[in-house]
């Protein structure tokens, strides 16, 4: 794979919308009282940020709210996570060459081009749990990993298998979809730490190759690992991971020169880290860098790798017959990254 290292331009006026006509996207124009705004969209909102605000306006540019009145502008302003999640997908999309097919109100991106449909889900926190928008110094630097992994692999599960459920109910009976691949795409905000955490929990999860069988939820019960060697998981051609879908990432992308420090960790060849650390205006990361696809073998309808171009940072586990192999960037692939907001 050729690695991306284009940037976007920065701009000094914010747009406010994005769209045509009545579908017009006021993303960034209050909706709801202002104790009802998200702590990432308030994030967002803060004084001069506008190059940040417009990142995510050229994400939405073409994008339609299907349900109308603002129903996505207010998610976006109030629960953010899911609504961030899906914007962040069709920026992929679009940058794939993809169009999309809005005419129907699910799965959320329909792709008739590639006979495809993708569906989004975030898999955030318990709610008795701290929330990552509320993280803690404690929670951020904690040192159990296979506590937060064991965590993610909790609430990625739940997540991914509502959207299963919402397939063998719904989608699979529509004609738009029933002859198509279907593709689950998480994004993943379950613990405190999400962002240092990599994909692990997710191979964990997907495929069990340590042959690990299950693990022990919190409340004791046992979760069963391996999702795509279970028979009710022929029918999801493929899922979509990432760990690194942030502020960070439009941070990284928008070629913005504010005050900040970019920690990042690349993995090579699935075991060599590559540690990559540079002050904004020189720290380089594509919009696909992070994102995986973890590909199902025993799916009744799979998709090739070649689906995703060559020219891409989207890191792929494909199968020949049984065998595995992994599709990813010579220069490594993008596993981590935080950033460190330098006051002036």
């Amino acid at each position: 794979m050729v690695e991306k290292t284009k940037t976007l331009q920065s701009k000094s006026t914010i747009r406010i919308g994005q769209g045509k006509g009545d579908n017009l996207l006021h993303l960034f124009n209050d909706l709801v009282p202002r104790d009802s705004l998200h702590p990432n969209y308030m994030a967002f909102k803060a004084p001069d940020r506008e190059e940040f605000q417009n990142v995510i306006l050229d994400w939405a540019e073409g994008f339609i709210d299907r349900d109308g009145n603002d129903k996505f502008c207010r998610e976006f302003q109030t629960t953010f996570n899911s609504s961030f999640w899906e914007l962040y997908l069709f920026a992929v999309i679009k940058s794939l060459g993809w169009e999309v097919d809005f005419s129907k109100a699910a799965p959320d991106f329909r792709i008739p081009s590639k006979n495809l449909n993708i569906e989004a889900v975030v898999s955030n926190a318990a709610a008795n749990d701290i929330q990552e928008w509320n993280k803690t110094f404690e929670g951020v630097t904690n040192a159990d990993f296979l506590a937060s992994q064991a965590a993610t692999i909790e609430r990625l599960s739940n997540s991914i298998s509502s959207k299963l459920k919402k397939y063998n109910e719904s989608y699979q009976n529509y004609k738009e979809v029933k002859d198509s691949a279907f593709i689950i795409a998480v994004g993943s905000y379950g613990t405190q730490d999400f962002f240092h955490l990599g994909d692990v929990a997710a191979q964990r999860l997907i495929y069990d190759d340590a042959r690990e069988g299950k693990i022990t939820k919190r409340n004791g019960s046992e979760l069963t690992l391996g999702l795509f060697s279970m028979p009710e998981y022929t029918n999801v051609s493929a899922i979509i991971f990432s760990s690194t879908a942030t502020f960070g990432k439009v941070r990284a992308i928008s070629g913005s020169t504010k005050p900040a420090f970019f920690q990042a960790t690349r993995i090579k060849n699935l075991i060599e880290p590559i540690n990559a650390s540079a002050p904004a205006g020189e720290y380089r990361e594509s919009l696909s860098d992070g994102l995986r696809v973890f590909h199902n073998k025993n799916a009744s309808r799979p998709i090739p790798p070649d689906l995703f171009g060559t020219d891409t940072d989207i890191m792929q586990f494909c199968f020949e017959g049984d065998d595995q192999y992994v599709l990813g960037s010579p220069n490594g692939d993008l596993a981590n990254r935080q950033v460190i907001v330098l006051r002036t």
